[in-house]
């Protein structure tokens, strides 16, 4: 198991480091095999139980429009970066972004804390 992302996954199936990937779409796909796998994952948001939005139901993107969002740097996936983003703004959703930690560990608590 590797955690790495998509761009790197896909350069190293075509390296034959390794077997198969799960990536994520956009993707500059050249050499690779993609085979849609039939599964579909819902959006979820992790709230700080203190955010008058935690105890709303149906919330729409935009209503985070004030809020902090960690997000990747461009070049780890620019294809889904600028996808991401495109499909962020015709939602209406216009984030404060702030560069995502190296390590997951760091997000959870500044997430707890309205820091992203």
């Amino acid at each position: 198991m590797s955690r790495h992302g998509s761009p790197s996954l896909a350069q190293q199936v075509r390296k034959g480091r390794l077997d198969a990937a799960l990536v994520a779409l956009p993707l500059d796909a050249s050499g690779l095999v993609l085979s849609p796998l039939p599964y579909q994952e819902p959006l979820i948001a992790a709230l700080p139980a203190s955010w008058p939005e935690s105890s709303v139901a149906g919330l729409a993107l935009r209503a985070f429009n004030h809020r902090p969002l960690f997000w990747f740097k461009r070049e780890r996936n620019p294809a889904f970066f600028d996808y991401t983003r495109r499909m962020f703004e015709r939602a209406g959703y216009t984030p404060a972004y702030v560069e995502e930690p190296r390590s997951m560990t760091f997000c959870w608590p500044a997430s707890r804390a309205g820091k992203g």
